[in-house]
């Protein structure tokens, strides 16, 4: 008997995994089809882009497109900038973020609710509010026009990150930090080879997210 209803358990377990499968997979075949055919697009010459026939296979002018994209457009460079850009803003507002947030988590000083309210309020304003007064402040005021630190300054100071680090930090055991200060540790250090060593999945994720 009790073989009987595992196997009728086993068979409708089966029976409903079958029919997911059957629901999502053309479901994920229409969410790559615009990826394929950009794939399929840069394999092509250019009178083929706007001809009215579907094509589904690639084609052979990859390497064209590519040498005429770089002729044209120095495409691997501005990609290298982006990169370097992102890179630099990515590893600089994790330090950043993780020091605001150590000390609003483990530090307490005059003002610290209202610093932490003014944060939680940043975060409800749309960024479209802030972008022309901080595009006439970076490129008028500070003459910082088509350069790198306009690119990678101004958004260094992320709110939803300094409340994501205070909340990992602030869940971290209180009395390993205390034992390290009784030991002698400077508060540096205690930051930097304790926090932040117990804080590295909250770091990466961070991380993943600002980049």
């Amino acid at each position: 008997m009790s073989s009987r209803s595992a196997s009728s358990r086993s068979s409708s377990r089966l029976g409903r995994s079958i029919a997911l499968h059957l629901f999502l997979t053309p479901l994920a075949l229409l969410w790559l089809f615009p990826l394929w055919m950009m794939v399929i697009f840069s394999t092509m010459p250019d009178r083929g882009i706007f001809s009215p026939s579907i094509e589904l296979l690639p084609h052979g002018s990859f390497l064209d497109n590519v040498n005429n994209l770089q002729r044209d457009t120095n495409f691997i460079g501005a990609i290298g900038i982006s990169v370097s850009v992102a890179v630099t803003y990515t590893f600089l507002s994790v330090l950043l973020t993780s020091m605001a947030g150590w000390a609003l988590a483990r530090y307490q000083f005059f003002g610290k609710g209202v610093v932490v309210a003014i944060i939680l309020g940043t975060i409800t304003l749309p960024y479209a509010v802030v972008l022309i007064p901080q595009f006439i402040m970076v490129a008028r005021d500070f003459k910082l026009a088509n350069t790198w630190v306009a690119l990678i300054v101004p958004p260094l100071f992320n709110s939803l990150g300094v409340l994501f680090m205070r909340q990992s930090f602030s869940m971290m055991p209180g009395d390993l930090f205390d034992a390290a200060r009784v030991e002698g540790v400077k508060e540096w250090r205690i930051f930097l080879f304790v926090a932040l060593p117990l804080a590295r999945p909250m770091l990466a994720a961070l991380a993943i997210i600002l980049f």
